[in-house]
Formats: structure tokens, C-alpha cells, sequence
């Protein structure tokens, strides 16, 4: 197993945190908000940056339905534009980032990246972080393997969401 060390604060914009608050409430306050390049360039650098070798596995847990591809990548974006302890926790103990949610999130609650990104930035984004790779992993997961990952949020989600007790042990 290779484990990487990532610099959680590393972007090329040290006021990242706050931009990000900036958007929050604009995406709160359901305005309309165009990116700038820089941001937008930031974004794609922490989603890269987001994906250890399992923590995107609990969008299994907490996506309320079917993951598809669009969904993860959707899901990859809200992660990085949330706040920075929820963005750190993901990245350090996705087990209790995914506790953090009393209710299991809908497709329709995620901010959607293609609303942001063009359609060439949003696939050299999945094609850097692989993609179609982790859909895969996604799909052909085990309930049994999510338990043993992220053994207190399966105990929660699987009462909570109908899609996990679909998927055989």
C-alpha cells in the first residue's frame, strides 16, 4: 500500500479557505457565482488532492441512490468546497467526516462542478484523479469491505440508506 503525504494547505492561493467562504454563502444564498481561473485552478488542485486510497468510498455510504461517476465527481467538489475542517477530516478520518451528517445526501443537495468548470476542465479533472478507476472500486464494493473501512458511519447509513441494503455482503 502506497500512502502519500499531502500538504492539506497547499494551493497557490493562501486566502483559498476564505474564497471558499465567499462561495459558501453565495452557493447558500442560491446567487449565481462565475469562478475565477485562479479559483477554479485551486479547486482542481485540493479535489486532486482530496482522494486517499479510501476515503472517497464512503460517498457509497453517504449518497442517498446510486453513485455514478457524475455524482462522485459532484460529490469530490462539495468536499473541496466545504469548509476546511470538514475538507481535512475527509481527508484524515473519513469514517468521522462521514459521521458529521445526520441524514444522508441527496444528488440534488451537491453542488454540481460542470455548473463551474467547463466540460474539458471537468474531464482533465477526472482524468488526473482517475476517475473512472475509482467508480469502479465504488460500484464492486462490499458492503462487508465498507464496514470493516468505515465501521461506525456503515452502522448509522446502512438503517438510513435503502441503495447499501441492495448491495449483498
Amino acid at each position: 500500500m502506497v500512502i502519500r503525504k499531502i500538504d492539506k494547505n497547499k494551493t497557490s492561493n493562501p486566502n483559498y479557505w476564505n474564497d471558499i467562504e465567499i462561495l459558501q454563502n453565495a452557493l447558500n444564498n442560491k446567487e449565481e457565482v462565475k469562478l475565477s481561473n485562479s479559483l477554479k485552478k485551486d479547486i482542481a488542485y485540493m479535489i486532486e488532492n482530496s482522494l486517499t486510497e479510501h476515503n472517497y468510498l464512503v460517498a457509497k455510504l453517504l449518497i442517498y441512490g446510486q453513485v455514478t461517476k457524475s455524482i462522485l465527481m459532484n460529490f469530490l467538489f462539495y468536499v473541496s468546497v466545504n469548509t476546511k475542517i470538514m475538507y481535512n477530516l475527509f481527508l484524515d478520518n473519513p469514517d468521522k467526516f462521514c459521521g458529521k451528517f445526520m441524514f444522508n445526501i441527496t444528488p440534488n443537495e451537491l453542488p454540481k462542478l460542470r455548473t463551474y468548470f467547463t466540460e474539458d476542465e471537468a474531464i482533465t479533472i477526472e482524468g488526473k484523479i482517475d476517475l473512472e478507476n475509482k467508480f469502479k472500486k465504488i460500484k464492486n464494493i462490499t458492503n462487508g469491505k465498507l464496514e470493516l473501512l468505515f465501521p461506525k458511519s456503515f452502522r448509522h447509513n446502512i438503517k438510513t440508506n435503502p441503495y447499501l441494503k441492495e448491495n449483498t455482503l
